[in-house]
């Protein structure tokens, strides 16, 4: 499946079979296990307007998960950043806060710690 949903993306002139192939791409690397490759093409999901906001906070959750387990933190940070702005509340402003406490800049996330335990009260 990944292998035609690739070509199909490489031919793909429209923006709703571009979206529909990363889709596909995305369910391929889901089923493999294969997080990077996930995030990557959820990454390239996000660009489209049409994404339901539902959708897109769950996608910024799952994106802010894959970069932290994966330490690559600033990838985690502007994800989670984006997903806090997107509604995510405590748990979002709590991993937006430890990338910034993983790389010991207590300074950077401690208004954001300070969040979390806000949206928890």
């Amino acid at each position: 499946a990944a292998t035609s949903a690739q070509a199909a993306l490489a031919v793909a002139k429209e923006p709703y079979d571009r979206e529909v192939s990363i889709r596909i791409l995305m369910a391929a690397a889901g089923g493999k296990r294969d997080l990077v490759t996930y995030a990557q093409w959820a990454e390239q999901l996000l660009q489209f307007p049409t994404v339901p906001a539902e959708e897109r906070t769950r996608t910024l959750k799952q994106l802010t998960q894959i970069w932290f387990q994966q330490k690559d933190w600033r990838k985690a940070q502007g994800w989670a950043q984006q997903w806090a702005e997107a509604g995510g509340g405590a748990e979002a402003y709590e991993l937006l806060a430890s990338t910034y406490l993983v790389q010991k800049d207590c300074k950077g996330g401690i208004g954001f710690l300070e969040k979390s335990v806000e949206g928890r009260e």
